[in-house]
C-alpha cells in the first residue's frame, strides 16, 4: 500500500462513533468518499432519524459498510475495539485484509516533525463547561487548528453524551416524535451532528495533509482491523 492508495477516497473510510461509557452506540458519522454521512444507531433515537431524514441503521449495516473498504481510519483505537466487539456479538468475522489506521498517531508524529513551533504555540481552546472536561493536547479538536480548521463554537468537547441524553429523554416523552421536541432539545440534536461532522471532516483533512507532507509515515502505524 502507498499513501496515494490510502488517500484514495474510494478505498478509505473515516469513521467516528458517538457513544457513552456504558458502551451504548448512538450514532456513527463517516466519510467513505462521498462526503459526510450520519447514521442513527440507537432504537430510542429512531425518531431523530425519521424527523431529520437520517438513515436508521443496524450494527450489521455498519459492519457491512466497513467491509466495503480497504482501510478504516479513526482518531483513536476506540472504533477498532467497537467494530471488533459488535462483530463478535453477531458471530461475524472481520476480513483480515482490512487495515486500520489510528489517525491520532499519524497526526501527532507529523506535527512534531513539521509543525513543532506552531504546535507548541497553539493557544488554549476557549471556555469549557468544566476544568475537568477540556481537550487535551493532541486531541483532534486541538490539532485541527494546525491546518486552519477551527472547531465551531458549539463543538461541545466532552458534552456530546449529555446532549444526546437530552434528545433521548425528549423523544421518550413525546412518543418518538422529533417535531414535538422543545426548541432546546432540537438545538442539542443539531449540535451533536455539527460536532460529529467536524470531527470526521477535520480528521480526513489532517490525515491528507500529514501524508502528503510525509508520505511514508502511515507505514509505522498501519495495523489490521481484525483483532487476533
Amino acid at each position: 500500500m502507498t499513501h496515494k492508495t490510502l488517500l484514495n477516497a474510494s478505498n478509505t473510510l473515516y469513521i467516528d462513533f458517538e457513544s457513552n461509557k456504558a458502551g451504548e452506540l448512538f450514532l456513527v458519522g463517516f466519510d467513505g468518499g462521498s462526503g459526510y454521512t450520519t447514521w442513527i444507531l440507537h432504537e430510542e433515537l429512531r425518531g431523530w432519524a425519521e424527523g431529520k431524514g437520517f438513515r436508521f441503521a443496524t450494527l450489521d449495516d455498519v459492519l457491512d459498510l466497513v467491509c466495503q473498504y480497504k482501510t478504516i481510519v479513526a482518531y483513536s483505537t476506540i472504533e477498532k475495539t467497537v467494530l471488533n466487539r459488535i462483530a463478535s456479538e453477531r458471530g461475524r468475522v472481520l476480513p483480515t485484509e482490512i487495515a486500520y489506521l489510528n489517525a491520532r498517531k499519524i497526526v501527532v508524529s507529523w506535527a512534531n516533525k513539521t509543525r513543532p513551533v506552531e504546535l507548541h504555540e497553539l493557544p488554549p481552546l476557549g471556555k469549557w463547561t468544566s476544568p475537568f472536561i477540556r481537550p487535551k493536547k493532541h486531541a483532534l479538536v486541538w490539532m485541527s487548528r494546525l491546518i486552519g480548521e477551527q472547531p465551531p463554537k458549539t463543538h461541545g468537547f466532552g458534552v456530546v453524551t449529555k446532549r444526546i441524553g437530552q434528545v433521548r429523554k425528549g423523544l421518550a416523552a413525546k412518543s418518538g416524535q422529533f417535531e414535538q421536541l422543545t426548541r432546546h432539545q432540537k438545538v442539542q440534536a443539531a449540535k451533536v451532528i455539527t460536532h460529529n461532522r467536524f470531527d470526521v471532516e477535520a480528521m480526513r483533512k489532517l490525515v491528507t495533509v500529514a501524508l502528503n507532507e510525509r508520505p511514508t509515515l502511515f507505514t509505522r502505524y498501519l495495523a489490521t482491523l481484525a483483532e487476533r
